[in-house]
């Protein structure tokens, strides 16, 4: 294994275990938003998912980067 590759599998397994945590703790996510969306002025969080819609974004971006993060460590472990 060369130093470039040993790097790309760091960050395969990194974006894996974003994406984990992103499906499994996907309320607490959601509610950090929330909280977030408040201290924020209204025009800069108009056109920001809220809701269900949310929770769709946040669980479909968590199993997305879980397959890349896997895809990049079965390409530089095989």
């Amino acid at each position: 294994m060369e130093a470039g590759s040993i790097d790309n599998a760091i960050v395969g397994g990194f974006f894996a275990l974003a994406g984990i945590l992103m499906i499994v703790f996907h309320k607490d996510l959601r509610a950090f938003e929330e909280r977030w969306r408040e201290a924020l002025p209204e025009s800069f969080t108009l056109l920001r998912p809220r809701g269900r819609l949310l929770t769709v974004f946040i669980i479909v971006f968590g199993s997305l980067s879980i397959l890349g993060g896997l895809t990049v460590l079965l390409v530089n472990l095989v």
